[in-house]
């Protein structure tokens, strides 16, 4: 009898939690009784697919040893961004549109500070910000990839960098504390062609 009523106790407990994993699956889990909740919770495995229905997936959560990645997938199963931490320990976030053009990317340099770039639509990089240990660096290029302008912040002053289309600076505005502003014009071979120093106004 007593081996009759422990065989019962356990059919009754495995028909509470199928009951519980129904309620779940057609999305009644207020009916469920309250249980405690469980601190964290671990999947062991390289891949994770979360799927909308049977043929969208627009999450992928990867890892592997000394790097992990998260996947974002639109309607049509491209990837369209990720954020990911790569075997050096280096967090970047990238963003594509819908030709697959890397169109975005912020992350971290080899020395740990930021640096973000932008491209236009056939993913031809434009323009970039960068930290570095001299200062800011921002930059924008043409769609053949040269340099245009460039500024740089630095602990003395602020430099501006102008070009032409094949890279070549034409002018540079560099200010100090002690100098003020100066303005230097290149000549085609990249030697100063004319500078007017400036003073301080106050």
């Amino acid at each position: 009898m007593e081996e009759e009523l422990d065989q019962l106790k356990k059919e009754v407990a495995q028909l509470r939690r199928d009951l519980d994993h129904v309620l779940r699956v057609i999305g009644q889990e207020e009916e469920l009784p309250e249980q405690p909740r469980s601190p964290f919770l671990l999947l062991e495995a390289e891949m994770i697919s979360i799927r909308q229905t049977s043929d969208r997936i627009p999450m992928v959560i990867k890892a592997k040893e000394g790097s992990a990645c998260i996947y974002l997938n639109d309607d049509e199963a491209r990837a369209r961004g990720i954020f990911q931490i790569d075997d050096k320990g280096r967090a970047r976030l990238e963003i594509w549109n819908k030709k697959q053009q890397l169109v975005v990317s912020i992350g971290e340099t080899n020395e740990g500070g930021g640096e973000i770039y932008v491209a236009s639509a056939d993913g031809k990089p434009r323009a970039g910000m960068k930290a570095t240990e001299l200062g800011g660096i921002v930059s924008a290029q043409n769609s053949a990839g040269q340099p245009n302008a460039l500024l740089v912040g630095k602990d003395e002053g602020g430099t501006i960098i102008v070009a032409d289309a094949n890279g070549r600076p034409l002018a540079e505005i560099t200010t100090s504390d002690e100098k003020g502003a100066t303005l230097v014009f290149f000549d085609d071979e990249g030697k100063p062609k004319a500078i007017l120093p400036g003073k301080r106004l106050w």
